[in-house]
């Protein structure tokens, strides 16, 4: 066998190197800036994802504070973190605040606006809630600003039987109600934001 023979079959050919040097420029440069990239999708998808709690949870919820029991909140499974609003609510205020992926109105005015104004949305998905105990009037607010959080729980209350009427409170106002059904669904709608409140109805409704 001749040296040139011998050097086509050492693994330290010039072949050989030059696949070795272009791997560790990918190892050091392609593959960590690919990496980042499908992090930063994952994140992204990841922050935008729909809060999935179902309407028949906060049925459920409400019927349970009209009968004066202390039932599990089922805000927090759903991925939604308790506000201590102290320089807003009073230490007489017994509403609790939950929120996903919201900030503050930095321009709320407690003086002259409601409460949900306090909100300001940081995605498409955001929402809040603001629960009144069962010893007031017990209801429970949604506040959000996507219309296919509207669509998705209207769908769900329909399959489930109610029916949707016009208010004859205000034009803006939508009402979901069921026979036999001791709490309803209001759903006002203003040009920039949604409210959904889950209410315990009187008898007569």
């Amino acid at each position: 066998m001749t040296c040139q023979d011998t050097r086509s079959l050492h693994p330290t050919n010039g072949r050989f190197h030059a696949v070795s040097a272009w791997r560790r420029l990918w190892l050091r440069r392609v593959c960590p800036s690919v990496l980042l990239l499908l992090l930063a999708v994952n994140v992204g998808a990841q922050s935008e994802r729909d809060l999935s709690l179902p309407v028949i949870d906060l049925l459920q919820y409400q019927r349970a504070k009209a009968k004066r029991k202390e039932p599990p909140v089922p805000f927090r499974k759903y991925g939604m973190k308790r506000i201590r609003a102290a320089k807003v609510l009073s230490d007489d205020d017994s509403r609790r605040i939950w929120g996903y992926q919201v900030g503050a109105n930095t321009e709320y005015d407690k003086e002259k606006q409601p409460l949900y104004r306090l909100f300001r949305r940081n995605t498409t998905v955001s929402m809040a809630v603001i629960d009144r105990p069962s010893e007031e009037d017990g209801s429970c607010l949604l506040v959000f600003w996507n219309k296919k959080y509207y669509r998705r729980y209207a769908s769900e209350l329909q399959r489930m039987g109610f029916t949707l009427r016009n208010s004859s409170r205000q034009t803006n106002i939508l009402e979901f109600r069921k026979e036999g059904v001791s709490v309803g669904v209001d759903v006002t709608i203003w040009p920039d934001i949604y409210l959904l409140e889950v209410v315990t109805l009187p008898p007569s409704s």
